[in-house]
């Protein structure tokens, strides 16, 4: 599935600001159903971008002690 966000989202600020508002949810159903007009029956494009990472070992276990 395809993951949409609102480009010109702008996180408000302040004290009072909803910490669940994040530029790829929506809370109006008629922003949603315009999104899904707006692309029903058109071509989509799909990448996949894969970055190399590394990961360093866990701990050894100190068993001196037991």
């Amino acid at each position: 599935p395809g993951k949409w966000f609102d480009p010109a989202f702008k996180k408000p600020g302040g004290e009072d600001a909803d910490p669940d508002l994040r530029a790829d949810r929506l809370w109006d159903q008629r922003e949603a159903l315009a999104i899904v007009e707006a692309v029903r029956g058109k071509a989509a494009s799909v990448t996949e971008e894969r970055k190399p990472t590394t990961q360093a070992c866990g701990l050894l276990y100190d068993l001196t002690s037991l």
